[in-house]
């Protein structure tokens, strides 16, 4: 049930993404924009998943921080508060960003049963690359 719940946030992520770039796309059929060709119009979001530390991970999220693209980067946790406390200590330590640290209660019942363990870091960039 955990790794259904993980690929339905992965999927409507991918989901909302692409319906974004549809939606603001420069080249709608039929329609026409009043956009220049070079402006960035799209921001968004995306999940980073943690079941443990991953330099690796972390050091994509501070690339996309360094690179000035994120504009805001939430925590969310339930029952691994050490572990989003770690995350968010290794991306401040490394480049100043204040992060948001979030405890997110989720309850199981008869349909669903969550990854309690799992911690969340979204992305909130000014555009997409």
């Amino acid at each position: 049930m955990r790794i259904v719940l993980t690929f339905k946030l992965i999927f409507l992520a991918i989901c909302f993404l692409g319906i974004s770039e549809i939606v603001y796309s420069k080249s709608i059929p039929g329609i026409e924009s009043s956009v220049a060709p070079d402006t960035d119009v799209v921001g968004g979001w995306y999940p980073v998943f943690f079941d443990n530390y991953s330099e690796n991970k972390v050091n994509q999220i501070i690339t996309t921080i360094n690179e000035g693209r994120a504009t805001k980067v939430v925590i969310s946790f339930d029952q691994n508060k050490s572990l989003a406390v770690k995350i968010k200590t290794a991306i401040e330590n490394k480049t100043h960003f204040k992060t948001e640290l979030i405890h997110v209660s989720n309850k199981d019942d008869n349909t669903v049963q969550y990854n309690h363990t799992l911690v969340v870091v979204t992305v909130w960039t000014s555009r997409i690359s």
